[in-house]
């Protein structure tokens, strides 16, 4: 189920959106978006914060040494929706840019057990979200969270701008 949080747009959140949104922050080419090469899967841009957990390293690696930033505003907004975060096993800012036509990537699980996902729109590119059978067609600065494991999930691409979202995954 998807469930639509409030973002109280604090100052921390300002700063960081205006970071991310710079001509200074570093992007990384991924060439898909999920674990599988499918047809209908689209090369996007990436940025690491913590790094998921792999299975000869069964624990997050912070990659970002911001990653303060970050959870300060995560911080900000669980305690804004009086939810609880327990831990972070990864967190990632990623850019899937326009394309021709709407495409649907694969559906997918970022993780093997269970967990919960969150994502920030930082634009208004559209680009859905899709979690089992329920969809959400994001504006700039929407939040949602859903259950990451054993739903899966997925996005549509934008045709007009940059879809820019933090992504984490947490319990």
């Amino acid at each position: 189920m998807i469930t639509q949080l409030k973002n109280p747009k604090t100052t921390n959140y300002q700063k960081l959106k205006k970071n991310i949104l710079s001509d200074q922050f570093a992007w990384y080419h991924e060439k898909t978006a999920s674990n599988f090469q499918e047809d209908n899967d689209v090369p996007f841009f990436s940025h690491s914060v913590i790094a998921r957990p792999v299975p000869n390293r069964t624990y997050p690696k912070i990659t970002d040494e911001y990653v303060s930033e970050f959870q300060v505003v995560l911080d900000e907004i669980f305690s804004y929706n009086n939810l609880k975060l327990n831990c972070i096993y990864r967190l990632n800012v990623n850019m899937v840019s326009p394309t021709n036509e709407e495409m649907q990537i694969p559906f997918h699980c970022d993780h093997m057990w269970s967990h919960n996902n969150i994502l920030i729109y930082l634009t208004n590119a559209g680009g859905e979200t899709i979690c089992e059978g329920e969809s959400f067609n994001p504006s700039e600065d929407d939040i949602i969270t859903f259950s990451g494991y054993p739903e899966k999930h997925c996005h549509k691409t934008s045709i007009e701008k940059n879809r820019i979202v933090i992504v984490a995954t947490y319990i």
